[in-house]
Order: C-alpha cells, then sequence, then structure tokens
C-alpha cells in the first residue's frame, strides 16, 4: 500500500468527518451493508489491513503473544508489538520544526548577514576576490 502525506486536517473538520462516518455505520442493518459501505471507501488492501489490525487487537484480548499473533495474522512481530504499545499508550505529536532548524546552514551564521562578503585571505587565481 503507498504511503500517504503527513498533513493533518485541523481538529474541528477531522472530529465532523468521523462522526459522519460512525453515524453512516450505526445506521447499517446487516453485516452486507457494512461490507458494501466499507467498499464504498475502502481500497481492497486497505479492507485486508483493517481486518488485520482487527484481528491484532482481538488476539491480544485473548492473552496472546507477539510472536504467535504474528504468525497467525502474517504479520511481522514488530507490527503486532506496535500495535499493543502505541495504542495503549499513544505519543503526542509534536509540531514539525522548520526546514531552517532542522537543517542549519552550512555556512553558519556568515550566511546570515546581508551583503557579507567572503574573506579577503583567500585569493585563489582571482575568483573570490572582493
Amino acid at each position: 500500500m503507498p504511503r500517504t502525506s503527513k498533513k493533518y486536517f485541523p481538529e474541528d473538520f477531522k472530529n465532523k468527518l468521523w462522526n459522519n462516518f460512525l453515524k453512516n455505520i450505526k445506521n447499517l442493518k446487516a453485516g452486507k451493508d457494512l461490507d458494501k459501505y466499507l467498499n464504498k471507501y475502502l481500497s481492497p488492501d486497505e479492507k485486508i489491513l483493517l481486518e488485520k489490525r482487527l484481528g491484532i487487537f482481538n488476539l491480544l484480548d485473548s492473552g496472546f503473544g507477539c510472536r504467535r499473533i504474528s504468525r497467525e495474522i502474517d504479520v511481522t512481530p514488530k507490527t503486532v508489538c506496535f500495535v499493543r504499545k502505541g495504542f495503549k499508550n499513544p505519543k503526542k505529536k509534536t509540531a514539525e520544526k522548520s526546514k531552517s532548524e532542522k537543517y542549519p546552514s552550512l555556512l553558519g551564521d556568515f550566511a546570515l548577514k546581508k551583503n557579507s562578503k567572503f574573506p579577503t585571505s583567500y585569493s585563489g587565481k582571482g575568483r573570490w576576490r572582493v
């Protein structure tokens, strides 16, 4: 399955989406209706991932270990442990640092000065003379 972008929706819009989704699921009467509804919104690969995730939760609640679940569901043990640890105690997302904070300039403070020139002590073939 392809990876998606990390762009997040505003909280109020996200809540509106989830409330609408859950309201529609509550109105469904039978399993066939749920299958049709999920087919409308999920690709076959996404449905398989959702089924595996639900299976992991179910088997974890039944008391099975990570390795046994990984063999039964055909996922890596790391995935099972992520689900077990990650959803019980999710980490808070921090705001992304700006690109300039992540990757400081190689020239340091020198690059920040306006109208700065290279040091005059360098005189290789006249290219850098000021």
